[in-house]
């Protein structure tokens, strides 16, 4: 129906934002409701507000206001004026040009249309604004970009170190300048992230890349640090974003036309090479692109090309074509599992569709091998979800028995060997970790523990400088591996999540490997960190899978796993409460009542309760921290008053998420990968480990025959020192002759064990010689070589017993020596450690050069000592700074015997013990003198000795045995009576 005002006869000229080509003929035109003035429409057509009265004789004789629907006529363009005023008219600057679309946009939203036409004309007008002050934008971009950056001259520059901005970070700050101006204004902002979009998707098209893969990931990774999602939004809807998606989507496809019907064999075998291909460039395409919108574009356009490659697959899976297939369905499990990081549901619904392409289950089943082609496509993507989805398919109905039988041992191998394989690497991982930030960890929980962040974190730095850029790099690529394997741990669980919610029949399958992998201490830590380094991996949809799988088994597991499952359930609360807060505007009632509702929802979820282990009144707590949010909330209305730290009200009941891993402190004192640390430490210094020690050097070697070496010594070693100590402790009479143990000593399989050991020491010994040119290790790995071999030979005669002397000599030799190595290896680094806390250079060489036989730092027993003396750290540490170099030295070493006396815990130390008045008298006396004493494996260093020869009485040989503090009075006697200083 055609608007009763529209008047058709006179058929005017509808005014459009767009400039008109001026007009040689007389036109009418209807005044709009847009039109501002007389002015307006003038300059619009070209012409002189003087020219449109006199072209409309009696119209405006009262007045120059114009009036909505009335018809005007428009008199031709004066194009010589025109032409003059043009040119005596000064051209508007970029800004005015952005001023005047700026105005021109809000006088037009002052504007209420009256009909559908009007509605019309005011959307093509707004837009073409819009598209006015988008190029008015561009052009201020551009404009001051041209003119040189004179915020700082060369001169200024080089002598600050500074390099001059890019054209891009030029750019950017131009746009932010512009956005400043108008304060957030809505079209500017508009305009200004159009212009950043376009730049953006130019520079892209302009990057010379050699494949459309690169050119594809290029432009993801673009987008992704793009300075908003409106950049992105935009970007994504231009002509240039789908071509590249599409360019890259072709690519991909090329290598498999499609064809399963050949003519001969070299069509056939081109044909399965193409699918293999074609799937892992889709695989590979997919796993580099990080945006969850353009992964579904692409997939989209591929899922036609996707199921044929499927199908070939499950067609041609015969023995000229298994490797081809195994291919194909190893990428094609990435690419699912691709998905399933972001969208668990849709991976699921991928899979289900490419095992539909297995057009007979029944074959499958008959051929055991293809359940080791399920597991290795598994494991190597690390998803078990495809694997799962053709399993099912061929189960089909369940009435096949033999099918049945087939996919119940398929599922328990594929989920077995896909969360064993996860596993190993996650404890590959952590070793590679522990062994280039072992020190630095046992530094943070021991010398470092009760000190303040910042001095801590100046700490980490020295030590950092002290061991080099390429340690700092070895340290953050482990801990961005564990990061990785971690997120891959949850989207795993993420994947069977979604599985078991359709597949109820697989619960107690897929709960005893959930309790496997959680149940262990290194995947807990990378999955903590995982969620420190990137909380929204317990967010969106993969959150909301997790959140249900850990409610279903959060009973099942043990301690640990139930106590990991309450800090994820945490995290998942938190990152709820802080996305409906992102989504609460001020004055916006629809704000507000997404924001209510969500809280509400959070409140009465049960899963949570179930997953953070509350039960009754406990669940209460909860709902009243999201109750009292929202009568917060609703009584203010604004963000500014909106509790900045929700979590605060379940502090009772949830875990302290300040507590969770962080950087280079994520293994502190307590955390679980702390304890793998320590675990590992202790094992590391038993015999068991000591004759395969050169397994330290091999993490990361490719060669085979170092692979070979430590496999071998790891084997012999080990069986070595079990048949060396049942050979003992027959020898010492310990065990009964005749029994089990004494005999495991005398076989002849244990015989070979020990020339087995003997051979690979002097294989070591040769390598330490030849390689590492230490002639002192090379002698202790002989000395145990031959004893091992004169052991292996000469059971029952004297070579056995001279054997066994040799090999203990050795051995003991090694453990002293190899331990000693790392220590004073290690001792750079701690003296650096210990002046970033704060103590001086000298304090430092003398606190990190031994430890207490429990390696219990000395530092400990200082700030204990400078406690009872009512000083706080900073003034232990600054008094012990004042102390003389050799003073330092001395009382460092009384502070680690000390330590033995207490076994290694300062805080047991007291202010006085029973033998005090044995020092008070050895002091009266001066029988207490600084000497020189062993520290075991720390080595010879000074520490308080008694003077033999006033003791004893003796005039040679004197015997001067050491002293150890065991009170807080006796290490005052050392200060006053053997270094002369005043206690404090």
């Amino acid at each position: 129906m055609i608007p009763r005002d529209f008047d058709t006869s006179s058929s005017p000229v509808a005014l459009s934002a767009a400039q008109p080509a001026p007009s040689q003929q007389p036109q009418s035109y209807r005044v709009q409701r847009t039109d501002s003035s007389l002015d307006s429409i003038a300059q619009h057509f070209g012409t002189t507000k003087d020219a449109i009265v006199h072209a409309n004789p009696g119209k405006f004789s009262q007045s120059l206001k114009v009036v909505p629907g009335d018809v005007l006529i428009i008199p031709p363009a004066d194009l010589s004026a025109q032409s003059a005023a043009d040119a005596n008219k000064p051209k508007a600057t970029p800004q005015q040009q952005v001023d005047k679309a700026l105005a021109d946009l809000h006088n037009l939203a002052q504007v209420t249309p009256r009909n559908r036409s009007e509605v019309q004309d005011l959307a093509d007008a707004r837009s073409s604004l819009q598209d006015q002050l988008n190029k008015a934008v561009d052009a201020e971009v551009q404009a001051r970009l041209s003119t040189p950056d004179t915020s700082l001259t060369p001169q200024q520059r080089k002598a600050l170190g500074d390099a001059a901005p890019t054209q891009a970070d030029r750019a950017t700050d131009i746009r932010k300048d512009i956005v400043s101006r108008y304060q957030g204004d809505a079209a500017v902002q508009q305009a200004v992230d159009t212009q950043e979009a376009n730049t953006l998707l130019a520079n892209n098209d302009q990057g010379g890349y050699s494949s459309p893969k690169d050119k594809l990931l290029a432009l993801d990774a673009s987008l992704k640090t793009a300075s908003s999602d409106q950049v992105r939004a935009l970007a994504t809807g231009q002509d240039s974003y789908r071509n590249t998606l599409q360019a890259a989507a072709d690519w991909a496809a090329q290598p498999y036309d499609g064809n399963t019907h050949f003519s001969n064999y070299d069509q056939y075998t081109k044909a399965g090479q193409g699918v293999e291909d074609s799937s892992a460039r889709y695989a590979d395409l997919l796993s580099g692109i990080s945006s969850p919108e353009m992964k579904a574009s692409l997939l989209a356009d591929a899922h036609p090309q996707l199921d044929k490659l499927a199908h070939f697959a499950f067609l041609h899976n015969g023995q000229d074509m298994q490797q081809h297939s195994t291919a194909a369905l190893t990428s094609l499990s990435s690419i699912v599992g691709s998905l399933g990081q972001q969208n668990p549901a849709g991976a699921q619904a991928l899979a289900a569709d490419l095992a539909s392409q297995m057009t007979n289950g029944r074959v499958w089943a008959g051929w055991p091998g293809n359940i080791s082609i399920l597991s290795d496509a598994a494991t190597k993507s690390g998803d078990p979800t495809l694997a799962l989805n053709i399993i099912d398919h061929v189960r089909g109905d369940g009435k096949d028995r033999m099918a049945n039988d087939w996919s119940d041992r398929a599922r328990g191998e594929v989920l077995q060997a896909t969360t064993d394989a996860t596993s190993r690497k996650v404890d590959n991982d952590v070793e590679t970790y522990v062994q280039a930030a072992g020190e630095l960890n046992s530094l943070i929980a021991k010398e470092g523990a009760s000190m303040t962040p910042d001095q801590l974190n100046q700490a980490i730095e020295n030590y950092g400088k002290s061991k080099g850029a390429e340690w700092k790099q070895s340290v953050n690529d482990a801990i961005t591996r564990l990061a990785d394997d971690g997120k891959h741990l949850l989207s795993q669980q993420a994947a069977l999540s979604n599985w078991v919610a359709s597949h109820p029949g697989d619960k107690d399958a897929i709960g005893k490997v959930l309790n496997s992998v959680m149940g262990s201490e290194n995947n807990q830590a990378a999955i903590r960190l995982a969620v420190q380094r990137d909380p929204t991996v317990m967010q969106g949809e993969q959150g909301e899978s997790l959140i249900n799988m850990y409610a279903l088994y959060a009973k099942a597991g043990d301690q640990g796993t139930r106590k990991l499952m309450q800090e994820l359930g945490t995290n998942y609360v938190a990152g709820r409460l802080n996305e409906l807060r992102a989504g609460l505007k001020a004055n916006d009632l629809d704000s507000l009542r997404t924001t209510c509702d969500g809280l509400t929802k959070l409140g009465d979820d049960s899963r949570l309760a179930t997953v953070l282990a509350m039960s009754g009144d406990k669940q209460a707590d909860i709902k009243a921290a999201t109750e009292a949010l929202k009568a917060n909330i609703t009584k203010t209305f604004s963000l500014a008053n909106l509790p900045q730290d929700p979590q605060a009200a379940l502090a009772d009941n949830l875990e302290d998420l300040d507590k969770r891993l962080s950087g280079m402190k994520a293994f502190d004192k307590g955390s679980a990968l702390g304890t793998s640390f320590r675990l590992f430490s202790v094992s590391a210094a038993g015999l068991g480990f000591l004759n395969s020690v050169d397994k330290m050097g091999t993490i990361g070697q490719q060669g085979w025959e170092d692979k070979i070496r430590n496999s071998l010594s790891l084997l012999a070693s080990s069986a070595g020192l079990g048949q060396k100590t049942a050979g003992l402790l027959s020898h010492l009479s310990l065990v009964p002759e005749k029994g089990k143990i004494a005999q495991f000593g005398t076989t002849l399989w244990d015989r070979w064990i020990n020339g087995a050991s003997g051979a690979l020491d002097f294989w070591k010994a040769g390598d330490s010689l030849f390689e590492k040119h230490d002639g002192t290790e090379a002698a202790l790995y002989a000395t145990t070589g031959t004893g091992s071999v004169m052991w292996a030979l000469g059971a029952g005669s004297w070579a056995g017993p001279v054997g066994i002397a040799l090999t203990a000599v050795g051995t003991i030799g090694l453990i002293s020596y190899q331990d000693k190595k790392a220590n004073d290896h290690a001792v750079p680094g701690r003296e650096a450690f210990l002046q970033g806390l704060g103590y001086s250079k000298d304090a430092a060489d003398a606190l990190s050069a031994w430890h207490s036989k429990n390696d219990a730092p000395a530092t400990s027993m200082l700030l204990h000592y400078g406690e009872q003396k009512g000083m706080n750290q900073q003034q232990t540490i600054a008094w012990f700074n004042g102390l003389g170099q050799d003073q330092q030295k001395t009382f460092a070493g009384a502070m680690v015997s000390a330590l033995d006396t207490v076994g290694g815990d300062a805080s047991k130390l007291q202010k006085t013990a029973k033998d005090d008045g044995t020092w008070d008298d050895m002091a009266k006396h001066n029988y207490l003198l600084s000497g020189t004493v062993s520290h075991g494996i720390f080595g010879m260093g000074a520490g308080v000795v008694d003077d033999g020869s006033k003791l004893d009485g003796l005039t040679e040989f004197p015997v001067n045995g050491e002293e150890q503090p065991s009170s807080v009075h006796q290490l005052d006697i050392v200060l006053k009576n053997v270094l002369g200083v005043n206690p404090p």
